[in-house]
């Protein structure tokens, strides 16, 4: 007690000395504040440069490189019915836009929760809305007036240059014209409470263009194994509009994971399917687990 009693002591003397200092003197109590405060604000101006000009090069060396096509919208193959949060899928009934795929073969590939991602051997892309969530300006847009495509900092996106840092050296030796679409998955990646619970970073590839043109999937596989880069998970079957709906309606039931899920991504929920022809087509369609009607 008598120790801290001489430690009070001594500061409140230190501190009436200080008191005692000229005003404009730098260890005067307020001038040091002051000085911390002007320190940090140019800090924060200094890093806000550089992350601007950091921004500027990368839209010059945008400008400079052969622009990828941006990542498609993808449609759902269901009929869909209602609006915000009443929009969900009307049945098992293929929309007007897929009627013509029932019974054929079909590429049923796994939709990851997580940050899409292109790249091309002049960088890590990603695709910008120009438009908030729900804005009902979008539903109009063009795709062109809907996206914009950036080229990323990677220093920037700690989370995603988590997960594509060790393909980045495939992304450099990939074909002059050829683009690779990927989910980044990882925490923090994707709309889902259950993305801020994972603990590991990857992807998974489930698109290629070559020249502009999306590809059929069978040669998106045949490219990923070319370049060893991981797919999502797929299989080829007939398509049945009321299997699919089936499989979506009983996914939470089943506890339905992940074909090949990769390590800590084992016990994943389910978010859904993307369709793709079997035959020479590169279109797709979605199908998701969140928006089977819930009520008969």
């Amino acid at each position: 007690e008598k120790d801290m009693a001489a430690i009070e002591s001594a500061v409140a003397e230190l501190l009436r000395l200080k008191e005692q200092l000229p005003s404009d003197h730098p260890m005067r109590p307020e001038n040091v504040k002051a000085a911390a405060a002007a320190k940090a604000k140019q800090k924060k101006e200094q890093v806000s440069a550089a992350k601007a000009a950091r921004k500027q090069d990368l839209k010059q060396k945008l400008d400079s490189v052969a622009r990828p096509t941006i990542q498609r919208k993808i449609h759902h193959l269901l009929q869909t019915q209602g609006a915000g949060d009443e929009f969900q899928y009307a049945g098992p009934v293929l929309a007007e836009g897929f009627a013509d795929w029932g019974g054929k073969p079909v590429y049923v590939t796994e939709k990851w929760d997580g940050t899409t991602v292109q790249a091309t051997k002049d960088g890590v892309f990603k695709r910008i809305d120009n438009f908030r969530k729900g804005a009902s300006a979008k539903r109009g847009a063009t795709e062109e007036d809907r996206y914009r495509l950036e080229l990323l900092d990677l220093d920037s996106e700690a989370h995603i240059k988590q997960a594509v840092e060790p393909y980045l050296s495939v992304f450099q030796s990939l074909d002059v014209g050829l683009c690779v679409y990927a989910e980044a998955l990882g925490p923090g990646m994707g709309g889902g409470r259950h993305v801020a619970q994972r603990t590991q970073y990857t992807l998974r590839v489930f698109d290629f263009a070559r020249d502009g043109k999306f590809l059929p999937f069978r040669q998106v596989v045949e490219l990923a194994e070319r370049y060893k880069l991981p797919t999502v998970g797929y299989s080829l079957v007939d398509l049945r509009a009321e299997e699919v709906y089936q499989e979506l309606a009983t996914a939470e039931t089943r506890g339905r994971r992940y074909v090949d899920a990769p390590p800590g991504f084992e016990e994943e929920p389910f978010e859904g399917l993307v369709l793709r022809p079997g035959w020479a087509d590169g279109s797709a369609a979605k199908a998701r687990v969140d928006l089977i009607r819930r009520t008969p």
